[in-house]
């Protein structure tokens, strides 16, 4: 399971929250791959093996799901671009 903040985190914006962790990334990252492989494991023991176009579509569903509304919260949590030129 993804660990996307629940409803509502659109509406923030972000700039109560502290920068996102690497820990946390790889944890989302994780849960993710995990998610992925679960949903195409049940296709693995029917008789016709699954079709690329059906192996794109289950990645994209899912990305759509989880990785868009997270890179949108991430980005809401990316520290403010220095001006000190460094």
């Amino acid at each position: 399971p993804s660990t996307i903040p629940k409803a509502g985190f659109e509406e923030e914006d972000g700039s109560s929250l502290p920068p996102i962790s690497v820990g946390e990334v790889i944890d989302f990252l994780s849960g993710f791959v995990q998610e992925l492989h679960e949903l195409l494991t049940k296709y693995s023991n029917r008789p016709r093996p699954i079709t690329y176009h059906k192996v794109w579509k289950i990645y994209h569903d899912l990305a759509i799901k989880t990785l868009f509304p997270w890179d949108l919260h991430y980005k809401k949590r990316m520290p403010k671009k220095r001006e000190d030129g460094s």
